[in-house]
C-alpha cells in the first residue's frame, strides 16, 4: 500500500480512489486505523439560521395576506335608501325594493291608514231615532187634540111624542139624541156620542148583565110621554132611585117625571149598567140630573 504522501507517487496510490484492498486497514499518520472512506458523493451544505425574519434555503412560504376591509354599517339616511341592505364596497350596486308591494304605503292595511277601519258612531242614529220619535209623540198629540176642529158644543133638538106632545132638549156637549119606537110608542133616545145602539139591542145587552153578568157597559137616557100615573107635586119634577143589582152585574136607575097636562106626563129613565160597579159609574143618572136642574126639557101639547 503507498501512502499518499509518498513522494514516489504524486497522484497518490490506488486506495485514494476508493480502491483499498479489502481486509486490509487503513492508519493514518497517528497509526489510528479509519475507516475507509465512502464513495465521494457531495455532501449538503446547511447555511445556519439567522435570527430576525425567518430564512429558508429551499422553498419560501408567501406572506400572509391582510384580512379584506369589512363594511361599514352606517344608520339609514331617511329619503334615500330607507331598510336597505349595505352595499359591498368595490362591487355593483344594487337598489333594493321597498318592502310592501302591494297599492297601499307600509304601515297601512288596505286603503285606511294606521289601523283598521274606524267604526262608525252611533250617535248620529240614536240623534235620529230620537227626532222621528219626537216628531211622532208631536204628531200624535196634534191629531188627539185636533185644534182645527171645534170644541163639542151643546144641541137643542125637538121631537114630536104621541098624544100630541112635543118635547124640545137641550143637550150637554158630548152627547146626542135619536128618536126610536119600542111596542109601537114613539121614545127618544139620548145617548153618549159615539153610542149608536138601539132600544132593542140595550135591551138585550141589559138582560144578558142581568141574568150572566156579561156584556157591555151601558149608560142611556130614554124619554117618552105618557098617563100620569100619580100627581106630581108642586115641583116641577119628581124623581126616583132604583136598584136593580145582582151578584153578577150592576143595575142602577134614576127616574124624572113632569107634567105636560093634567092628563100627560112626560118621563125620563136614566140607567148605569154594567158587570162591576166601577165600570157601571154614574154618568147617565148625571147627565138626567143635569137635565132637569138646568131647565133642559121643555113639553108641550098641542090643542
Amino acid at each position: 500500500m503507498v501512502h499518499p504522501s509518498d513522494p514516489r507517487q504524486p497522484n497518490g496510490g490506488a486506495e485514494q480512489f476508493g480502491e483499498t484492498q479489502v481486509g486490509v486497514p487503513y492508519f493514518n499518520t497517528a497509526g489510528v486505523p479509519q475507516q475507509p472512506a465512502q464513495p465521494g458523493y457531495p455532501q449538503p451544505q446547511y447555511s445556519q439560521p439567522q435570527y430576525g425574519q425567518p430564512q429558508y434555503s429551499q422553498t419560501q412560504q408567501p406572506a400572509p395576506q391582510q384580512p379584506a376591509p369589512q363594511p361599514q354599517y352606517g344608520q339609514p339616511q331617511y329619503g334615500q335608501q330607507p331598510f336597505g341592505a349595505p352595499q359591498q364596497p368595490g362591487g355593483p350596486q344594487f337598489q333594493q325594493p321597498p318592502f310592501h308591494q302591494g297599492p297601499f304605503p307600509p304601515g297601512q292595511y288596505g286603503p285606511f291608514p294606521y289601523g283598521p277601519p274606524p267604526k262608525k258612531s252611533r250617535k248620529p242614529l240614536i240623534f235620529g231615532l230620537i227626532s222621528i220619535l219626537a216628531v211622532a209623540a208631536i204628531v200624535a198629540t196634534v191629531m188627539v187634540m185636533a185644534p182645527w176642529k171645534s170644541t163639542p158644543e151643546e144641541k137643542t133638538l125637538s121631537f114630536a111624542l104621541g098624544d100630541g106632545v112635543s118635547v124640545q132638549v137641550r143637550l150637554p156637549a158630548g152627547w146626542d139624541a135619536q128618536s126610536d119606537t119600542e111596542d109601537g110608542k114613539t121614545l127618544i133616545r139620548i145617548h153618549e156620542d159615539g153610542d149608536d145602539r138601539i132600544l132593542t139591542q140595550l135591551s138585550d145587552n141589559l138582560r144578558s148583565l142581568s141574568k150572566t153578568g156579561s156584556g157591555t157597559a151601558m149608560h142611556t137616557i130614554v124619554m117618552f110621554s105618557d098617563k100620569c100615573t100619580t100627581s106630581p107635586s108642586g115641583q116641577d119634577w119628581s124623581t126616583k132611585n132604583r136598584d136593580d143589582s145582582s151578584t153578577k152585574h150592576t143595575e142602577r136607575w134614576l127616574y124624572a117625571s113632569s107634567k105636560v097636562d093634567d092628563r100627560r106626563c112626560i118621563n125620563l129613565s136614566a140607567v148605569d149598567s154594567a158587570a162591576d160597579s166601577v165600570t157601571a159609574g154614574s154618568t147617565a143618572r148625571k147627565t138626567l140630573q143635569k137635565l132637569i136642574d138646568e131647565d133642559r126639557v121643555t113639553a108641550s101639547k098641542s090643542v
